[in-house]
Formats: C-alpha cells, sequence, structure tokens
C-alpha cells in the first residue's frame, strides 16, 4: 500500500472558488480575508483569528505574544528555514543554534 505525503491536486469546485478569488485581485487584504478570518474562528470556538501574509510574520506575532524581546535568547536550529530566524532577530532576541 502506498501513502502519498503530498496530493496538490484540487476539485473543480475548489478551482472555482480559487478562481474567483484571484479574479477579485483580493489576495491580501478586504472581504476574502474577512471570511477566511470568520471561517477560521468558527472551526476554532470563536477565537480571535489574524491570517498574514507570510510565516516570518506568524513566527514574530508568535514570538511577541510569548513575551520575547530584545536580549532574549531563543533556541533554534541553525539548518533552518531563515523565516525562523529571522522572526527572532526581528523581536531583537538572539537566536541560539542547537
Amino acid at each position: 500500500m502506498s501513502v502519498p505525503l503530498f496530493d496538490c491536486r484540487v476539485p473543480a469546485e475548489g478551482m472555482a472558488i480559487v478562481d474567483a478569488v484571484l479574479a477579485s485581485g483580493q489576495l491580501a487584504a478586504g472581504a476574502n480575508i474577512d471570511l477566511l478570518e470568520v471561517e477560521i474562528s468558527a472551526r476554532t470556538s470563536g477565537k480571535a483569528v489574524v491570517s498574514v501574509s507570510n510565516m516570518t510574520a506568524a513566527l514574530e506575532i508568535a514570538l511577541r505574544l510569548a513575551g520575547v524581546g530584545p536580549g532574549d535568547e531563543v533556541l533554534t536550529l541553525a539548518f533552518n528555514c531563515l523565516s525562523s530566524n529571522s522572526a527572532i532577530h526581528n523581536v531583537g532576541a538572539v537566536p541560539v543554534w542547537v
């Protein structure tokens, strides 16, 4: 038995939604993003949801919410996506590679 690690096929009804979003020109703000946040919030017991444009921004927000700031040391991997180490740097903390 083979289990695919990643299957990127999108059914026709999904592509219709993608096409409508792309045609709207609202990829980073607007009604589509508002709807996305509302839908995710509804699936997470009404908790507040904020969408961001990339992983660095998401990690930076998470670090700030955790109280990480200037001078703090954060354990991270040296062989890692740049987004991780960039977010640590952006909050003024020091990445410590392990």
